[in-house]
């Protein structure tokens, strides 16, 4: 039994280990290269996958499928990761062709995060919440197109 123990210990001890040098190679790696395509990718794939989140809740909640709490919540969450998305955009060093690139998701990641702070209004009025909506769909299509402009 103690032997059991102690392997899985080990074992743990390890994964625990390894998981910290992953972490460390990545910070490094953030810091000392130039933020590139794949990094903008992977932030607009967040902002897409935020703004056609939060359209799926807006229909749910318009069809009271969702409770009031788990709704807030949801929402609450997709903005935390726009902050996230937002921070991170911020303060990339993109190389200087994907400047402008960079700047546009950091907008769209702020526009986004305004369209799901409106829906989350309790009360908001309906063309408040249908102006967010449409935000989050424009939103959207912005972010596709700007990953198709990134395959060229």
């Amino acid at each position: 039994m103690r032997r059991a123990e102690h392997h899985s210990r080990a074992l743990q001890t390890v994964v625990v280990a390894v998981v910290v040098a992953a972490l460390a190679f990545a910070i490094a790696l953030a810091t000392f290269l130039p933020a590139n395509r794949d990094t903008l990718r992977v932030n607009l794939n967040s902002i897409g996958t935020s703004a056609a989140e939060g359209l799926t809740l807006a229909r749910g909640d318009d069809e009271s499928r969702l409770t009031r709490n788990f709704y807030d919540v949801e929402l609450e969450l997709l903005r935390d990761d726009l902050a996230h998305v937002t921070t991170n955009l911020t303060h990339a060093r993109p190389l200087p062709e994907l400047r402008g690139h960079f700047a546009e998701a950091t907008a769209l990641a702020g526009s986004a995060s305004g369209a799901l702070r409106a829906l989350a209004t309790p009360g908001a009025s309906a063309e408040s919440v249908i102006a967010g909506q449409a935000t989050l769909g424009s939103i959207k299509a912005r972010v596709d197109s700007l990953k198709q402009e990134l395959e060229r």
